[in-house]
């Protein structure tokens, strides 16, 4: 699939998504993992060329603008979810919403969809390694590991050139020294997610790594017992080092990501 650079503005923020611009009563949404951005549809490769994708930058991420206030998960997804009314308001054809998240962009699916007019679309959700985020050890870990990042810019630069350069764990293209800070705040932001006591009836699909690392047993089932029309998938991955060498991830879910499009 062929996409193109888009601009939507969400509330007087400027929001960048990347749109196949393929006319369809069907919109496909991917809200990606928490360390990438638009450009992570790229990496599916899905060559379906029938159906309107698009693929959604989080405020503070590349070419979406910076937010000045707050850079929590609720904020963001606020914006997204302003994002989203203005863009059906504007494709009035879309009548059937699939939205895709990933890890983080499960967390912002999440909220959004409690908020939808599910009235006016026909809405279904896919989960990949969804939950709430993280275990109580691995939780502890991050927040010791990020949080002087929150106040010291020697020490959000220390990380990137950890993560980026010495250990090559993540493309640096994706993390601008300018929108560092709003970054790691994002991140944290994310560790102390739960979910609320709320029943979603949405068809959903949980796609779940088999080993996952981050999430617990529990919060998988708490997560069920929210999406009460939800059908459980697994593959042999294990959520952190899954996005480490994304193209094994890729290949083992995408098979997966598409018996949902198709559905």
């Amino acid at each position: 699939m062929k996409f193109s650079d888009k601009y939507l503005n969400s509330d007087g923020i400027k929001i960048h998504y990347l749109d196949n611009d393929i006319n369809s009563d069907e919109l496909i949404v991917i809200l990606p993992p928490g360390f990438y951005d638009a450009r992570f549809i790229d990496d599916l490769k899905l060559n379906i060329d029938n159906k309107r994708f698009i693929s959604i930058t989080y405020p503070s991420r590349y070419k979406s603008d910076e937010l000045s206030d707050t850079n929590s998960v609720e904020k963001i997804s606020d914006y997204i979810l302003k994002f989203l009314e203005k863009f059906l308001i504007n494709n009035k054809e879309i009548k059937n919403i699939k939205i895709i998240g990933f890890s983080f962009g499960t967390t912002i699916a999440t909220i959004i969809v409690q908020k939808l007019d599910s009235s006016i679309y026909k809405c279904e959700l896919c989960f990949v390694n969804p939950g709430e985020y993280f275990n109580k050890k691995l939780k502890s870990f991050l927040k010791f590991m990020f949080s002087p990042a929150r106040k010291y810019s020697l020490y959000r630069k220390f990380l990137k050139l950890v993560l980026c350069n010495i250990t090559n764990t993540f493309d640096s293209t994706y993390f601008p020294e300018s929108r560092l800070k709003a970054i790691n705040d994002q991140w944290l932001s994310i560790l102390d997610y739960e979910l609320s006591d709320i029943v979603i009836d949405i068809p959903t699909v949980l796609i779940i790594g088999e080993k996952d690392m981050v999430i617990d047993k529990n919060s998988i089932d708490k997560l069920e017992s929210v999406f009460i029309n939800s059908k459980k998938m697994t593959y042999s991955g294990n959520h952190l080092f899954d996005y480490l060498k994304s193209k094994d991830y890729i290949e083992s879910i995408k098979p997966l990501i598409m018996k949902f499009i198709n559905r």
